[in-house]
């Protein structure tokens, strides 16, 4: 069986650390752990609902700590098991302040090759999901392409 040891604990994403952090109790026992998009799933072995877990600036949320290590084990101690209270830990606050990194970068001339695409495709997701939706993606493909260096005026 699995278990997740959540390490290096602190209050906040942003605390200086001047020491090793808090230990998270040792999470499990777990049947698989599968990670998506910043957030962790924990899948119990036993018939329990999973535990999400979510990353925020590259550290692991749980019960209000952030830790900066994350270890899945094939630890034969029992770990703790999630009480159904706790089943789904995802802020939406601190989804809202992730500040995440593109993961891509797409210079500007090669977007403008495909401008007639993207148009298409803005225009599929306004019909589909509506004009606020069209909006996001757009912004979300405005993230992702490289901005050109600044001229400064003479």
């Amino acid at each position: 069986m699995l278990t997740v040891r959540l390490l290096h604990g602190r209050h906040a994403p942003d605390e200086v650390m001047t020491d090793w952090g808090s230990d998270a109790p040792l999470l499990g026992p777990l049947a698989s752990v599968n990670m998506t998009y910043g957030e962790i799933t924990l899948h119990p072995a036993a018939d329990v609902a999973p535990t999400t877990l979510q990353m925020v600036n590259g550290l692991v949320v749980f019960d209000g700590q952030f830790y900066g290590d994350l270890e899945i084990t094939c630890d034969r101690r029992r770990g703790r098991v999630m009480p159904r209270e706790e089943q789904s830990v995802v802020d939406p606050t601190l989804t809202a302040k992730r500040e995440e990194l593109p993961s891509i970068r797409i210079p500007r001339e090669t977007l403008r090759a495909y401008q007639t695409r993207v148009a298409v495709f803005l225009d599929s997701v306004r019909e589909l999901a509506g004009e606020e939706a069209a909006r996001d993606a757009e912004r979300a493909l405005m993230r992702v392409v490289v901005q050109p260096p600044a001229h400064p005026t003479r």
